[in-house]
């Protein structure tokens, strides 16, 4: 599900993440959140030129985790980053305070074959 992205000087950077929308969930109505993890998705990150918006997106895969939203992004010389609130929980709490939750600031990014 891509919920949140972020914006550098140069680029667009997209979360396609293992939380996905589930239609069965939703159809029965019964108040549930009809969103779940899946394992079975994958994550990645996408980074496109913000001078190009036309112009390809490079994927990157990632370790499976939830980015909620991005509270920064930047680059430098050699590098572009996020400063984000994740989790790796294969079964997310949605209820849960924030420091009921397991996060990490990282989700560990390699490139996408």
């Amino acid at each position: 599900m891509m919920h949140d992205f972020a914006l550098t000087a140069e680029h667009v950077v997209f979360m396609d993440l293992p939380l996905v929308f589930n239609l069965d969930v939703a159809i029965k109505g019964e108040g549930d959140m009809p969103y779940r993890w899946s394992d079975e998705y994958g994550a990645r990150f996408g980074v496109m030129r913000r001078d190009d918006p036309f112009g390809p997106v490079r994927w990157f895969d990632i370790d499976p985790c939830y980015v909620f939203h991005v509270a920064n992004a930047f680059e430098t010389t050699s590098a572009s980053g996020t400063s984000s609130c994740c989790t790796r929980s294969a079964t997310p709490n949605y209820g849960a305070k924030l420091a009921d939750s397991t996060l990490t600031g990282c989700c560990g990014a390699g490139p996408s074959t």
